[in-house]
């Protein structure tokens, strides 16, 4: 894989680089899923209180500080907020543009869908940097796909305590 030389900096200062896009044709990244919960088949699991969780041929996280963040922001400003999450494909080989459709629940009468185009890397894995546009608090049906990669997240993002 190529890295273009272009470092930032996300989340606790980890640098990352920008990345080419694609591996070795049938390169997949197996270690970064080790251990994690969730499912490795396609299906909604419930993040729950868990910093990584797996779907299918996603990983996606922090969803500890994405708690916290969310209601921090829409307490100071009461509107649209957007949620970042990174998003671990399995499968590397093509890395094609990310989608992910964020639906409020149960209802399902909001949807937003966001799309990202641009990789990096951090740790030695490939991921895509996203912010999830999240307008409201509430529980969240994130789907997220990427070439042969999907995944179905089902979290939770509170209202501000009072």
């Amino acid at each position: 894989m190529r890295v273009v030389s272009v470092q930032r900096y996300h989340g606790r200062g980890a640098a990352i680089s920008m990345v080419g896009r694609g591996a070795d044709p049938g390169a997949t990244q197996t270690g970064a899923f080790r251990g994690k919960p969730g499912s490795s088949a396609y299906r909604c699991v419930r993040v729950g209180h868990h910093r990584d969780v797996r779907s299918g041929g996603f990983l996606a996280g922090n969803f500890g500080a994405d708690e916290q963040g969310f209601a921090a922001a829409y307490q100071h400003s009461r509107r649209h907020t957007a949620v970042k999450i990174y998003w671990i494909p399995l499968h590397v080989d093509h890395m094609s543009e990310l989608t992910v459709q964020a639906t409020l629940l149960p209802g399902q009468t909001v949807t937003r869908t966001s799309h990202q185009s641009q990789a990096a890397t951090a740790g030695g894995d490939v991921f895509y940097p996203s912010a999830v546009p999240i307008p409201v608090p509430g529980t969240w049906k994130l789907v997220a796909g990427a070439g042969p990669n999907r995944g179905c997240f089902i979290a939770t993002f509170p209202a501000p305590a009072r």
